[in-house]
């Protein structure tokens, strides 16, 4: 009987040791992902008309290619960024033979769409 109890408190003190090694792990994981975008600053919101003027320019230098893609710049959504201040633009578009829709997203990151 006591070597039973035993070895349950030796199961369970290596079951709290694991739990608590991946509870550490994950911890650092989180701190690091955090870093990263806080150290990260140059993130931007795109304005409307800025947008319209890439998404202009986009189609003149891909005039050799007729696009498929079809948006509207008056549907603009912006979205938060987790840990910035910054909006992530979001434009709904669409395939032109196509049912399939999709998002453009735009973000100014080191001054640059």
């Amino acid at each position: 009987m006591k070597k039973k109890i035993t070895k349950m408190f030796k199961l369970l003190k290596t079951g709290i040791l694991f739990f608590g090694i991946s509870l550490l792990l994950w911890n650092c994981e989180k701190e690091e992902e955090n870093q990263l975008i806080e150290s990260n600053t140059s993130l931007k919101t795109v304005t409307k008309k800025e947008s319209s003027t890439f998404l202009n320019d986009y189609k003149v230098s891909a005039k050799g290619n007729s696009s498929n893609l079809t948006y509207d710049i008056s549907k603009i959504n912006f979205e938060n960024i987790t840990n910035s201040d910054s909006k992530l633009a979001v434009i709904p578009a669409e395939f032109k033979n196509s049912k399939l829709h999709t998002r453009i997203l735009l973000l100014k990151i080191n001054d640059t769409i």
